[in-house]
């Protein structure tokens, strides 16, 4: 029987990376207040408490950003991480000022390029398969990786001729070495090149506006709320490395899981799209945690938590509350979960949840209109090793083509 003094949680660990769920279950069961003093944090597992956390920010401040890693933590955050680093009143200035883009409008005008972007991709897929019914790729490198940059480029006005430019910087921002505690100096470097492309995107807007994300934040209309440059940057920066990020985990993981379940595998291939899409961001969500600046002392389940205090949010460990969810370990499309909290609860809830679900729903619902079954190598998958997602780097796949 553990106790809450012998439950240990890392999210550095590789033992976590791999599999965080049965350490998540020890949290929520004996120390759902767990304080970890290696790396200075307190982390909140179970569901009702996270939930609280999230739309609690008068007591739960973001103003130190939403990582613990040595260089993005601290007041300055806001400046690359944007809103994942603001409170009231600057988070809900600049919040205005981008929702409108990302409103149900908005992402429904980028449907018509995302289907032309995912058939393109398959295309490529299909023009390798010389057998005619069995065809072997990796579903990350050759289809999931190379699909959410260039939505965000559409989005943001980026020019075709430097997609691939942006991406290997997104990709090289977020990439972490195995155990790698704090930012790397390529990720540092990265972060850096796309600031000052991005500063340079600004500028060209300025003088000639067009129809993106960019030109509408220098051009409020009426009654919207103004944006400075500095803070568009912020955002684009932001926009580039977790909104690419996220969709790969996403994606990822719905084919991963799909796989290991036959029975889920067959009805997503069948067409329950929406279920394999909620049903993952329920079952392993792409995002880990989510770090928090406690305001003022506060007592949790009798545990007393200093003011100053770095709290992790862990969104993976609060969907697989039993007291939430039924059954939670299970896998089911067919599960209805409105109570997830895979994109954050609250003013915080991720911005671009309906362009990662637009994404996903039509990625997914194209392979599974081309893809009569398919198989992936589990022996040579490679997992993302960052702490703060939740994915894979490489998924061997062989599948059968309708």
């Amino acid at each position: 029987m553990e106790t809450a003094e012998e439950v240990h949680f890392d999210p550095y660990d590789p033992r976590v990376t791999e599999d965080p769920y049965p350490f998540y279950a020890l949290l929520r069961a004996h120390a759902p207040v767990y304080r970890n003093e290696e790396r200075d944090f307190w982390a909140l597992s179970r569901h009702a408490d996270v939930v609280r956390a999230w739309v609690d920010e008068a007591r739960y401040s973001s103003a130190n950003g939403n990582s613990i890693e040595p260089v993005s933590w601290g007041p300055n955050a806001h400046k690359y991480a944007s809103l994942l680093a603001m409170d009231p009143p600057m988070h809900t200035r600049v919040r205005r000022a981008v929702t409108g883009f990302f409103g149900s409008r908005g992402i429904a005008r980028l449907q018509p390029a995302v289907h032309t972007l995912v058939h393109s991709l398959l295309q490529e897929l299909r023009g390798r398969d010389s057998a005619g019914s069995l065809n072997s790729f990796d579903f990350i490198r050759d289809f999931a990786d190379r699909l959410p940059m260039r939505v965000l480029c559409l989005l943001m006005g980026v020019e075709e001729r430097d997609h691939a430019r942006l991406q290997a910087l997104a990709d090289a921002q977020v990439r972490r070495d195995p155990g790698a505690h704090d930012a790397p100096v390529r990720a540092i470097e990265a972060t850096l090149e796309l600031i000052a492309y991005f500063d340079e995107l600004v500028r060209r807007r300025r003088h000639r506006p067009c129809e993106d994300l960019v030109s509408h934040l220098l051009a409020p209309a009426p009654g919207e709320q103004r944006v400075t440059g500095e803070e568009i940057v912020a955002f684009l920066n932001t926009l580039a490395a977790a909104g690419n990020d996220t969709v790969i985990q996403l994606l990822g993981n719905a084919w991963y899981w799909a796989s290991r379940h036959p029975a889920q595998r067959r009805r997503a291939l069948d067409g329950d799209i929406e279920g394999w899409v909620e049903e993952t961001l329920r079952f392993d969500p792409p995002n880990r945690f989510a770090a928090r600046t406690l305001v003022e002392d506060t007592v949790l389940h009798g545990v007393a938590v200093p003011a100053g205090a770095r709290i992790l949010l862990l969104p993976g460990s609060a969907n697989r509350d039993p007291a939430a969810f039924p059954d939670p370990h299970r896998y089911d499309l067919s599960r209805k979960s409105p109570d997830k909290v895979s994109f954050g609860a609250g003013r915080h809830r991720c911005l671009g949840a309906r362009l990662a679900r637009l994404e996903a729903r039509v990625a997914l619902g194209a392979m599974a209109g081309l893809v009569a079954d398919y198989e992936v190598d589990e022996s040579a998958a490679e997992r993302v090793t960052a702490a703060e997602a939740r994915g894979f780097l490489s998924l061997p796949t062989v599948v059968r083509w309708r």
